[in-house]
């Protein structure tokens, strides 16, 4: 439902549907062109699950935005801010930051689930 790319400088644009936040910007409208995600990161990769997106910044933190409702933010808990379109569900209209002290490498966005490596190796969703 939504589209993101990273620009030569790492800055993270995303456009289309954003019914759950899932663009980053801070608000809930949809956007026909690229619009930057909130927060000044730099990425060096972004994935775009169904509702949400996800990013890992040049330090290797992973931060996620859009729906939460099963906590695929990866943030510890289930967001507090709610987006209302079939209801009042939970979720974060800019990124937040995936727990814990993984260095992360790689990501995978889905449908509810979001998936990571991390620099040792290790798989954590």
């Amino acid at each position: 439902m939504h589209s993101c790319a990273l620009d030569e400088n790492g800055t993270a644009f995303c456009w289309g549907a954003n019914v759950y936040g899932e663009l980053g910007n801070g608000g809930q409208s949809d956007a026909p062109e690229p619009t930057p995600v909130a927060g000044e990161h730099k990425f060096t990769q972004i994935v775009a699950g169904r509702m949400h997106t996800c990013g890992i910044t040049t330090s290797h933190d992973a931060y996620c935005w859009g729906w939460d409702n099963s906590g695929e933010l990866g943030a510890g808990d289930v967001s507090a801010e709610r987006c209302t379109y079939f209801g009042t569900n939970p979720c974060s209209r800019t990124p937040r930051l995936v727990v814990g002290t993984h260095q992360w490498a790689q990501l995978s966005a889905t449908d509810r689930a979001t998936c990571g490596v991390t620099t040792a190796g290790e798989l954590y969703c």
